[in-house]
């Protein structure tokens, strides 16, 4: 009986863990935001005048997006997004001149779209 307790009790604290680490934002080290030349300078809830052409890839989760005046943000999505190193990627939004938390970064391969990917975070850039 002791021992059913035990392994229940060791069971919920792992399955915590598991859930905690699960559910925190997935965060760019700062030296990789170091080698693209930025660090984060504030939590934003939109990109006013985003400019998804002038993108850049930085890994499965995160792009560095410009807004109209040469400001670069740090945009993370919820998942991982497949292809987001793709040239073609367009944002459905609800206001076609902003991109804000929420919105989704829609994937496109070969004329097909092959992922959906919500923004969960977007972080204001500083250039180094």
């Amino acid at each position: 009986m002791r021992r059913s307790n035990i392994k229940w009790f060791v069971l919920f604290f792992v399955s915590l863990f598991v859930a905690s680490v699960a559910a925190a934002p997935a965060s760019v080290p700062d030296e990789k935001l170091a080698e693209l030349g930025y660090k984060i300078k504030a939590e934003v809830e939109a990109i006013v005048r985003f400019q998804l052409k002038d993108r850049q890839y930085v890994d499965n989760r995160h792009l560095i997006i410009p807004d109209g005046s040469s400001v670069a943000f740090l945009v993370t999505t919820v998942h991982p997004c497949r292809g987001m190193s793709a040239n073609r990627i367009t944002a459905r939004t609800r206001d076609s001149k902003n991109l804000s938390l929420g919105d989704k970064l829609q994937i496109k391969h070969e004329g097909r779209t092959v992922d959906h990917c919500e923004i969960e975070r977007i972080q204001k850039l500083e250039s180094l």
